[in-house]
């Protein structure tokens, strides 16, 4: 069972890369599994089409984020040192896929935008959830104003640290040692706390 879970991730990470470098429409099973280290047909074993390839590359992408983001949040720390740790994953998560989201941008989806949406609000929801009960614990811990808007809440708070990456990596061209999430998390828990 392992074996296999690990196979299929091992897939999965290559096509992140191969989509990532070519695109879907120029991207080949061949050239994935050459990326994985497998022969074409293994990839057959676990994945019927590059379509679906691709379907599973975005809900393991965004299954990656939620467990990275649920493991943060559920640490023993405190409210500011979660928010320090949740900048850096979201940081090291941005690095690892904005070439995808790059390559695929302007590029038509092999799926439905209505399917992706489906996907990314399963995800979202999921997300909000977790939020949710940092702000009750920072709240319980006195480290977050009790008379909050848990929504408006989580939602700045991921919406701060996505945009101060975006613009740091993007716009502004920095290096990715330049980036202090510390100065981030502060500004974050003045406006929470």
């Amino acid at each position: 069972m392992s074996n296999i879970k690990d196979k299929r991730s091992s897939i999965l990470q290559a096509c992140i890369k191969v989509f990532s470098q070519k695109g879907y429409h120029k991207a080949t099973i061949e050239d994935i599994a050459n990326e994985a280290g497998i022969g074409k047909g293994t990839v057959y074993l676990y994945f019927s089409s590059k379509k679906e390839l691709f379907e599973q590359m975005i809900e393991y992408s965004l299954d990656r984020y939620y467990s990275g983001i649920n493991e943060i949040l559920l640490k023993d720390i405190t409210i500011r040192e979660r928010l320090i740790e949740l900048a850096k994953f979201h940081h090291k998560y941005l690095l690892q896929y904005i070439n995808l989201a790059h390559t695929m941008i302007g590029q038509s989806s092999p799926i439905s935008s209505d399917k992706i949406k489906s996907m990314a609000n399963i995800k979202r929801e999921r997300l909000k959830n977790l939020l949710y009960k940092f702000i009750d614990d920072g709240i319980a811990s006195g480290d977050i104003r009790s008379d909050i808007n848990k929504e408006i809440a989580w939602i700045s708070i991921m919406s701060t640290i996505n945009q101060y990456y975006v613009d740091k990596l993007n716009y502004n061209k920095e290096y990715s040692s330049d980036i202090d999430p510390v100065q981030l998390a502060d500004f974050l828990m003045k406006s929470i706390s």
